[in-house]
């Protein structure tokens, strides 16, 4: 009889405690109901799923680190769902589609890859020459439109084979020194750009992107700047989006421009990790 009574009193807490439930959630917006729903299918992630470790092929409990959430950008899910998973004690940090994809760092780098694929984008180029990769001023890069009309990538040419003294005979406003430094950071661009589009038809794009992030010591650049380890955090993710590119049986430097641009129309939110340096 006594076990029977206190059966009955959990059975009612229970339904207390769901009609409470409900009560709350009818009084939440469809945002943070929907973010409710996600965190406690995270939780149940968490408790319940295995994942196969990429380093040791292993599989280990799912960790918040596996779990990444897209969201379409430009509705008000973003920062309720940061919200509500703080409060179920979830770490997460949310990159916007004006966050992630503009910051100056990934900007650089698509930048880069896109003159990779094609120089002959003005936009891009003009963006990779006055960048860590180029080492152009704005005063150097305007001169390279001086010194050749048209597209920017046949000024480039023109400029790393010019005849400085001619130049600098045309152009009175310009002096030698200044023509020569230019000539010389236009040829050495053009070699290395040229370099790396010569590894592009047998070279996965992790293994590219990561020989110029390598190459440029990029990681450590960023680290060095104010917010560095989340602007390091952000440039390891980029080489994670490309190796996850190539996982999913896709190839090209193109083919993954394209899909990056694609992903620019979703916003995205990823679990906090540890940013570590790329081998």
């Amino acid at each position: 009889m006594k076990e029977e009574k206190e059966k009955e009193k959990i059975d009612e807490e229970e339904r207390d405690e769901e009609k409470t439930k409900k009560e709350n959630d009818s009084n939440l917006s469809p945002e943070e109901l929907e973010s409710m729903l996600i965190a406690r299918k995270i939780h149940d992630l968490k408790s319940d799923y295995m994942v196969q470790d990429k380093k040791t092929s292993v599989m280990r409990p799912c960790d918040y680190r596996d779990i990444v959430i897209l969201v379409r950008s430009g509705g008000d899910l973003n920062e309720v769902l940061k919200r509500t998973l703080e409060k179920q004690g979830i770490p997460a940090y949310i990159t916007s589609k004006s966050g992630y994809f503009t910051s100056n760092e990934i900007v650089t780098l698509l930048n880069y890859l896109a003159v990779i694929n094609n120089p002959y984008n003005d936009i891009e180029l003009y963006g990779s020459l006055t960048s860590v990769f180029g080492g152009f001023s704005d005063n150097e890069a305007a001169i390279l439109r001086i010194l050749s009309k048209g597209d920017l990538y046949t000024a480039l040419i023109y400029s790393s084979q010019m005849d400085v003294t001619a130049e600098a005979a045309r152009l009175e406003d310009i002096d030698e020194a200044t023509l020569i430094t230019v000539r010389d950071k236009a040829s050495n661009f053009l070699q290395v750009v040229n370099s790396y589009r010569e590894l592009v038809p047998y070279t996965p794009i992790h293994d590219l992107l990561r020989k110029i992030i390598n190459d440029y010591e990029y990681i450590e650049r960023m680290s060095a700047l104010p917010m560095g380890e989340q602007k390091a955090a952000n440039a390891l993710m980029l080489l994670r989006k490309a190796e996850g590119f190539e996982e999913n049986g896709f190839k090209g430097l193109y083919i993954f421009i394209n899909y990056i641009e694609k992903l620019k129309k979703y916003s995205f939110c990823k679990y906090e990790g540890r940013p570590c340096c790329p081998s």
